[in-house]
């Protein structure tokens, strides 16, 4: 008999399986989005169930939405629950000691018909004063395909009191196979580690710096590029920037002007981390910066040539809850009131508190003071409590008599400010009361404490805006001249032109400055020559202090020869390979002639005064010791450092081999006793050539009279009391340590630099 119910059943059940999505129904392909996730630093209490929210740190294509995929704790110092992911933000629960506590976290799309995904980490910093947390800044370094690199805690800035806490150290990031290398070696004073062969790419290691007596734990980080051996890196400069308001979004930073790349490639801004903000890339040399909170911040930029080269750059500036006012008609600062926000950084008191709703100032409560209280704050300030007649002439000079929220300043201004006199201020209006209490704003006259260059140096590319700041520290922060009131002068201390230093006061027949408030641009009027030079600027505002713009400098190709990288204007760089005393990391300059002394600073003089012996010809000279020589005495020795001390700060600001750590005086050459050499170090073989070519150039143009071996490239010691020294055997890729049993061989001006 026939089933009308099984039948049925059979009919609706492929109905019902192409409804629910069924075996046949043809899938969509996901569509695959970008996904950036950045580093997350965070501050938490001990004993606390803290919030992580990860929402102002992860972006994706299109502004896909996106939720965690996975979070996983690191060193398991603070519990988690995987129950407790909800959408971008986990819950943690520190612990009742401080510390710091990490969390590698992955993203995906929130919808099943994208596909991506981007990891990071995440740093809970746990401290009894939660409110004050506090991190070391970033360290940069570059490496080659296989170089093992070893940063001690001078080059981690470890605090005095400090130490590094083994257990801490993390190693993540990303490169062309995957390999990111390994930690080789941790202890209590260093980390060592080795990079991946035959792979380029970027990577991160986490650390924690530990007082275990005050029990103080804080964060550090350190980014390490991998370059081919073969290909010279971009140079990514380091640089601090102005301050920014908080309360802004999307702030745009350009850093056309910080890169550059030794062989001509297109260099491209591949990746941007932010400690407390947000950063978006949204050009091959730009990006988007919003605030996450005010104080201290630092931004590491990586670009890249796309050959196997890689820079990292740092960009240092403050975020203010809001700027401070500079009136330059009255040459006064005024600080801006008072936040609870900073209040309970400094645990500080307050009378009352005041709603803003949005139109005098953005809407919250704000602190309240009274009048004996607010001139209090000022003193420990070294300041004073502004004047009525002070704030009205600000109104008038640098408001124009807006109400203040409206302008680009935005103070909060509800109620009145409180006045050195009897009645107080509204910035709002203009009208005048007596009030019991009030906002208020500290003063004081700039000229006593006077401005100042904030950098000694700038490095600037030709036909490219190169921004000059001067600061003051009136206030206890740094406070940046506004750009209006600049009124910077410049002359030429230096110029080379093919190679021939030629009278500076002749620049304006091959270059031309044009100054527009604080940013300054030389162009050339003619590529036909190779061209370097350095402005000393200076503004009138500053009397005490000058800085210099340095323009022109690079890093030689291995063919050139001492005329040569004179007339290119650049220096040359030689990396000892690691083995004997090397560990493959350093760098040295090969030696630096008369000319590159003067474009990086140093006056004819000084030059002259680093020794009565000077080797070369024609426009390309240098001046040499002869440093183990017992004739050569410690004050010579001395003279010899410091005088050079100043060229290799300038190759440090101009990042010369991508590298901010320049000296004059290596600090690893080992005591030397009993024999008069041993080997130091081998170089590669394509930079024997160049070397070669110096030493018998130098000794051809001093006429062959001595043993070409006393003209070998190599650098002095740190310890002016010291005579052992490195220097070349002949013209071959071995480097001897050397001692006063070799006392006749010079030293010629050189920098090196450990990592």
């Amino acid at each position: 008999m026939f089933n009308i119910k099984k039948c049925l059943i059979f009919i609706l059940l492929p109905l019902f399986l192409i409804g629910c999505g069924g075996e046949n129904e043809e899938q969509l392909p996901q569509e695959i989005v970008a996904i950036n996730a950045q580093d997350l630093l965070t501050f938490a209490p001990i004993k606390n169930t803290q919030v992580v929210d990860l929402r102002n740190k992860v972006t994706a294509e299109n502004n896909q939405s996106l939720i965690i995929e996975s979070v996983e704790s690191i060193d398991n110092k603070c519990s988690f629950n995987e129950n407790d992911i909800e959408g971008l933000t986990f819950k943690v629960t520190t612990t009742d000691s401080e510390n710091v506590c990490r969390f590698k976290y992955n993203v995906k799309p929130a919808s099943s018909q994208y596909k991506g995904t981007s990891e990071a980490i995440v740093q809970v910093v746990v401290t009894k004063d939660y409110t004050r947390g506090d991190f070391l800044p970033p360290v940069s370094r570059t490496v080659i395909e296989g170089g093992l690199l070893t940063l001690n805690s001078k080059d981690l800035l470890i605090e005095s009191g400090f130490e590094i806490d083994p257990t801490s150290v993390y190693l993540i990031g990303d490169t062309g196979s995957s390999d990111i290398g390994m930690i080789a070696g941790v202890d209590a004073s260093s980390i060592k580690y080795q990079a991946p062969a035959a792979t380029t790419g970027t990577v991160r290691i986490f650390y924690t710096e530990i007082d275990s007596i005050k029990n103080i734990a804080r964060p550090g980080i350190i980014y390490i590029a991998i370059g081919q051996e073969s290909n010279h890196s971009p140079i990514a400069l380091d640089q601090r920037i102005d301050a920014l308001d908080r309360r802004e979004v999307d702030i745009p930073i350009d850093i056309s002007s910080y890169i550059s790349d030794p062989d001509g490639d297109d260099i491209q801004l591949i990746d941007t981390k932010s400690i407390t903000g947000r950063v978006i890339i949204d050009s091959p040399h730009s990006f988007l910066y919003t605030p996450g909170s005010s104080g201290k911040e630092v931004i590491t930029y990586i670009v890249s040539d796309h050959n196997g080269g890689y820079g990292i750059g740092l960009l240092t500036f403050d975020v203010n809850e809001y700027k401070s006012i500079v009136d330059s008609v009255q040459n006064l600062t005024f600080t801006p009131p008072l936040t609870f926000n900073q209040l309970s950084v400094i645990d500080g008191v307050y009378t009352d508190s005041y709603k803003e709703l949005g139109f005098t100032g953005y809407t919250g409560l704000y602190p309240t003071f009274s009048k004996d209280l607010a001139e209090a704050y000022c003193k420990t300030k070294g300041m004073k409590l502004a004047s009525l007649a002070e704030l009205k002439a600000m109104r008038t000079n640098v408001l124009a008599d807006m109400p203040i929220f409206q302008t680009d300043y935005r103070w909060h201004s509800g109620i009145k400010y409180l006045t050195h006199d009897a009645n107080a201020i509204s910035l709002e209006t203009g009208s005048t009361a007596s009030v019991s209490d009030g906002y208020f704003s500290c003063t004081n006259d700039l000229t006593a404490h006077g401005w100042e260059f904030l950098d000694p140096y700038y490095s600037g590319l030709f036909n490219t805006p190169t921004k000059i700041y001067i600061t003051s520290k009136t206030a206890g922060d740094s406070i940046f001249l506004p750009d209006d009131d600049y009124n910077l002068t410049y002359k030429f201390e230096a110029l080379s032109v093919d190679g021939i230093l030629i009278d500076p006061t002749l620049a304006s027949t091959y270059l031309s400055v044009s100054i527009s408030g604080n940013t300054i641009t030389v162009t050339k009027k003619s590529n036909a020559y190779a061209i370097a030079a350095t402005l000393e600027i200076s503004d009138i505002i500053a009397p005490s202090t000058k800085t210099k713009l340095i323009l022109g400098v690079s890093l030689c190709p291995l063919s050139v020869t001492p005329p040569v990288a004179d007339e290119l204007s650049c220096i040359l760089v030689l990396h000892p390979r690691k083995g004997y005393d090397a560990s493959g990391t350093e760098a040295f300059s090969t030696a630096l002639s008369n000319n590159m002394l003067t474009i990086l600073g140093m006056k004819e003089k000084q030059i002259h005064s680093l020794g009565s012996k000077q080797v070369g010809k024609g426009v390309t000279k240098f001046q040499t010791i002869r440093w183990g020589d017992k004739d050569t005495t410690y004050s010579t020795r001395k003279n010899w450092l410091e005088k050079l001390k100043l060229v290799c700060d300038a190759m440090s600001k101009l990042k010369v081999d991508g590298r901010d750590n320049w000296v004059v005086g290596a600090d690893n050459i080992k005591p030397q006793r009993g024999t008069a050499t041993r080997v130091a170090f081998l170089i590669p073989s394509p930079e024997y050539y160049p070397a070669k070519d110096f030493v018998e150039w130098m000794w051809k143009q001093d006429g062959r009279t001595e043993y070409v071996g006393n003209y070998g490239l190599g650098y002095a010691n740190a310890d002016p009391k010291v005579t052992t020294y490195v220097n070349q055997s002949t013209t071959t890729t071995t480097f001897l340590q050397q001692s006063a049993f070799v006392p006749e061989t010079y030293t010629f001006p050189s920098c090196w630099s450990k990592n």
